[in-house]
């Protein structure tokens, strides 16, 4: 008898249409996504009251937070009204970001799934209010090791887990010769994009830096530095499609918010590109080779000359396995057998 398709119902932010990738990759598995709520999307006063409100606050009392609290309560509603209008049983349900609903309307998902998992691909540190929502769940993961280590004796549902790489898109051996970065405009990493791109530039090094930039008035230091400023950012699927066609990526982390593995840093493993990051991290995992990662640290720049010419060593396949979205799934919903990442 075949084997009825399994149910999942998926929150998730919209956070560059990652989500269609993941849904892609769900049904290539033979999960059915039949309930979405997508958050982080751009965010629409219901009414001129909510606005005046927020900016009443904002500028008489100093809550800079009032219209993350409007957020919220809009995600909620959404999510109770979709609730309210199906009947259907969910197998799994999956929340990433869970703090971006009301405990009480993820209250009323979980009364509908077998099984309940969270994911937090941030930092608790930044977000510290999503510890509030931990024992919700059948399971929680956090991808920061130390927001797992900090928490895993206080609660026995929480796992550690890293990102993954989407493994349904077929992997075409381009390289485009390209160091390729993209990234929205944060002004405390700015100077050291500007620093490695500028090098890049004089050493005569190919290059494609991209800032998404959205403001009219551009900085000065972004008009005399070596990089494209982009208004529109790309798609998930977009970018994946330059990272696939580029000879190394660029990323950089910002320490003060978490130690995690950003999905750059999986993107580099599957497309087999090399990465020049300044996440220290990188170096404790099974998959790291000095030929593939050359961690920055701003004392080092004129090493990347030399990493850029060592030849990529390829990665163990059972290694590689072990981070793709398949196994990534595969955990989270406690489908055995799977890999487990023991970095942790």
């Amino acid at each position: 008898m075949q084997e009825r398709t399994k149910k999942v119902a998926l929150l998730i932010p919209h956070h560059f249409e990652l989500y269609k990738a993941i849904i892609s990759n769900l049904e290539k598995l033979g999960f059915s996504v039949v309930f979405i709520i997508l958050t982080d999307k751009t965010f629409k006063y219901k009414s001129f009251k909510e606005q005046s409100t927020n900016f009443l606050r904002k500028t008489v009392f100093g809550d800079k937070q009032y219209k993350d609290k409007l957020r919220v309560i809009h995600h909620s509603e959404e999510l109770e009204h979709q609730l309210s209008e199906t009947d259907i049983e969910f197998d799994y349900g999956l929340v990433i970001r869970p703090d971006y609903f009301t405990i009480s309307s993820l209250e009323k998902l979980k009364k509908k799934c077998v099984l309940f998992c969270g994911y937090q691909w941030d930092g608790f540190k930044r977000y510290p209010k999503i510890i509030d929502y931990i024992t919700l769940f059948d399971r929680f993961f956090a991808f920061d090791e130390n927001d797992y280590h900090k928490h895993k004796d206080f609660y026995k549902n929480i796992f550690p887990i890293t990102n993954f790489y989407i493994d349904y898109l077929p992997r075409n051996p381009v390289n485009n010769g390209q160091v390729f970065f993209l990234g929205s405009y944060i002004p405390e990493r700015m100077d050291q994009v500007i620093k490695v791109s500028d090098f890049f530039n004089e050493k005569g090094i190919p290059s494609s830096i991209n800032v998404v930039f959205h403001k009219s008035k551009i900085p000065e230091e972004l008009t005399q530095a070596s990089i494209n400023l982009i208004k529109k950012p790309l798609s998930y699927l977009e970018m994946l499609d330059r990272v696939s066609k580029c000879g190394c990526m660029l990323e950089f982390h910002n320490k003060e918010i978490h130690e995690g593995l950003s999905f750059r840093v999986f993107e580099a493993l599957y497309f087999k590109k090399k990465l020049i990051t300044n996440n220290v991290s990188v170096k404790d995992y099974d998959f790291f080779h000095p030929n593939n990662f050359f961690i920055w640290n701003e004392n080092n720049t004129g090493d990347i000359e030399n990493f850029l010419r060592e030849e990529y060593v390829d990665m163990d396949e059972h290694v590689l396995r072990k981070y793709s979205f398949t196994n990534w799934i595969s955990i989270i919903f406690n489908i055995k057998p799977y890999q487990a990442i023991q970095n942790y």
